[in-house]
């Protein structure tokens, strides 16, 4: 999909795909390129990112039926999710070195990110 990130931006952020359907972004700041990143990763692997987000919260039998359920009761039991929560708000800036490109992304502007990208539709 080309075009302009809809939302969540400070300037305007263009999404241009080449033939093999590489992003190329052009952005005002390094914020908004990152954004902007990000909002490919959704659409590239929206999939992916819903299953894991509902691993993590305990909620994956909603999306495939009763055989995810041994799997939401552990995640509930362990809490991923609160400890994942816990976890990013102790490291927030000190470790981002050590993060890859898409913990970032998540991190910092994945629910931002996400928001934009729901709202196309």
């Amino acid at each position: 999909m080309d075009g302009s990130v809809p939302a969540g931006v400070a300037a305007a952020v263009e999404i241009r795909r080449d033939r093999f359907g590489v992003p190329n972004i052009t952005a005002a700041s390094d914020r908004d390129a990152w954004f902007g990143l990000g909002f490919c990763q959704g659409q590239d692997r929206a999939f992916q990112i819903e299953t894991r987000v509902r691993v993590v919260r305990g909620t994956l039998a909603a999306l495939v039926g009763g055989d995810g359920l041994p799997i939401d009761r552990l995640s509930r039991r362990v809490g991923f999710a609160r400890y994942g929560a816990a976890e990013a708000r102790k490291m927030a800036v000190p470790l981002v070195p050590f993060l890859s490109l898409g913990a970032i992304v998540a991190l910092f502007l994945g629910e931002r990110v996400l928001d934009a990208y729901l709202a196309l539709f």
